[in-house]
């Protein structure tokens, strides 16, 4: 794949986002999500893997952008940000959900505490990410018929099982990384301190073993990022 690829399809969902809102971007669409780390593995994808929209998950990576000249807020799927956007637009329109993602345990848990937030959202489908193959999850959102389906499996596989439904069961795709199991133990992950002063980053590196080995990889990230801009011009 083209290197610059990843850089000029998130110019391409920043200038979509000065004309309409989120949820209007995002109708119908794979929607993605990029912090450095995922930028990192995600250079390497073809480019039918890639969404159709690729946000800021992170402060990092939207200040990144912006000194490129891209201006794109961060955005990233979880209870601080875009989330909350998804779910409400859900109730109010009558979109039916699906969650994919997380062990069993996890996707229990954070069903019960979306419906605790948005009693009268409709989940029509809650599968775990380990116990079923993707002409399993297929037939599901076929007997079901959701508008709106949420990955949870970590780059680059939930990247490519939102490709493969979508082939087959086109509707309104977002992944959502760990949002799934990071809210087993409640959808608002982040302490509001941590949040305003956007130190998520931190707090994660603190809460998350695997997430202090994904930092190694940011000076990396954030040089290849840089490379890409160059090369764009």
């Amino acid at each position: 794949m083209d290197k610059t690829m990843l850089i000029r399809r998130m110019a391409s969902t920043a200038r979509k986002l000065k004309d309409k809102d989120v949820i209007e971007v995002c109708q119908n669409k794979k929607n993605g999500f990029l912090n450095p780390y995922s930028y990192y593995v995600s250079r390497v994808f073809s480019k039918e893997l890639l969404p159709d929209n690729i946000f800021a998950d992170g402060l990092l990576l939207a200040l990144l952008l912006r000194a490129i000249g891209i201006d794109m807020p961060r955005l990233s799927f979880d209870a601080t940000s875009l989330a909350p956007v998804v779910f409400k637009d859900a109730v109010k329109n009558r979109k039916r959900v699906a969650i994919i993602g997380g062990k069993q345990a996890e996707i229990e848990l954070f069903c019960s505490y979306i419906l605790t937030s948005y009693p009268t959202i409709d989940i029509t489908l809650a599968r775990n990410g380990y116990d079923y193959t993707v002409n399993q999850y297929t037939e599901d959102l076929y007997q079901v018929k959701p508008d709106v389906i949420i990955i949870g499996m970590g780059a680059p596989l939930q990247d490519q099982i939102m490709r493969d439904l979508y082939k087959v069961y086109p509707a309104t795709y977002f992944t959502c990384g760990g949002f799934i199991s990071q809210s087993a133990s409640g959808l608002e992950y982040y302490p509001s301190l941590i949040n305003k002063l956007n130190l998520r980053f931190l707090y994660r590196a603190f809460k998350e073993p695997h997430y202090r080995n994904r930092l190694l990889i940011y000076p990396v990230a954030c040089t290849l990022f840089l490379k890409d801009a160059i090369l764009r011009r």
